[in-house]
């Protein structure tokens, strides 16, 4: 026997002075092992390592005190040099199953997209070929999507129906607003109004201390905040359209309001700037007021 195996798969050999000795190489022990760091000992029918044994039949042992085995009749030392041969052979198969698994992971999500795009594509040409079937699809789809997230959300059956109706009424909402702008525009400014309105009722209690000390000398804003939030989304609807329509008269009107908000922050919020300025103005003749200044800036940039 030239060589005995360890339960490692450490190589050892027999020194000329009797005894077994690891055996090293340049890349330090020599292991017999396979592919997967099994050692190449000969095994019996159930598996187990055959222990060499000397003519006695006691148990062979290295001169480090370790029990040594029979190895296999097809494995040879000189396939593993030093713990490279058997680790070096485990790495590029790691390596190539890695490589694999990331290239059909590739090639599997390539085709995923490229499906999706397919489908896309034949989706967006049947909306085009039959626009109003596919609507009809779209609406139907949207209200089971409604439905399910409702009913995901643990409501009961009569909201889940309301809120997948309320997917069509919102269409034709949408769909009468491009058609008649004129009448819906209004119609959803006020509704957006109302809205902002009972948010504002709802929140009472949280601007109630701030934003009356910021509107003192306002007595219509002062102590509503809510009606001020209702009519701010028909003053930008009818500011949008009367700058549309007539822009050399509303253009004036939008700077000056630019103004007013800018003045009204400034004073109410960082009126530390009054003192200053006035203190900067005082030496010049008919020094004009603050509040003017920043009202008219916008106006003057303007023209």
């Amino acid at each position: 026997m030239s060589h005995l195996l360890d339960e490692d798969g450490n190589v050892y050999e027999q020194g000329l002075f009797g005894g077994w000795q690891q055996k090293h190489g340049l890349f330090g022990p020599e292991r017999d092992v396979g592919w997967f760091g099994q050692p190449n000992v000969e095994r019996d029918l159930f598996g187990n390592p055959v222990p060499e044994s000397t003519f006695l039949g006691g148990q062979v042992y290295s001169d480090d005190g370790r029990p040594l085995y029979k190895p296999s009749s097809s494995s040879s030392s000189s396939s593993s040099g030093g713990s490279g041969g058997g680790d070096a052979a485990e790495a590029l198969l790691a390596l190539f199953l890695i490589a694999g698994v990331v290239l059909l992971a590739g090639v599997v999500l390539a085709a995923l997209f490229k499906g999706l795009a397919t489908l896309a594509d034949a989706w967006r040409d049947l909306a085009k070929r039959y626009p109003r079937a596919m609507r009809v699809i779209h609406l139907t789809l949207g209200m089971i999507a409604v439905g399910l997230g409702l009913s995901l959300a643990g409501v009961g059956p009569s909201v889940q129906v309301g809120g997948a109706a309320l997917v069509p009424v919102l269409w034709a909402w949408l769909w009468l607003t491009q058609r008649l702008p004129l009448v819906f525009l209004p119609v959803n400014a006020l509704v957006i109004g109302g809205a902002l309105w009972l948010i504002g009722e709802w929140a009472r209690l949280l601007w109630l201390p701030i934003w009356p000390s910021l509107t003192a000398g306002f007595p219509a804003i002062a102590s509503n905040l809510s009606l001020v939030l209702a009519v701010l989304p028909l003053a930008l609807l009818l500011l949008a359209a009367g700058s549309r329509r007539w822009p050399m008269v509303f253009a004036p009107i939008i700077c000056l309001a630019i103004g007013g908000v800018a003045w009204f922050a400034l004073m109410r919020v960082w009126t530390g700037w009054q003192p200053a300025w006035n203190a900067a103005l005082a030496p010049l003749p008919l020094a004009p007021h603050v509040g003017w200044v920043i009202v008219l800036v916008p106006l003057l940039l303007w023209l």
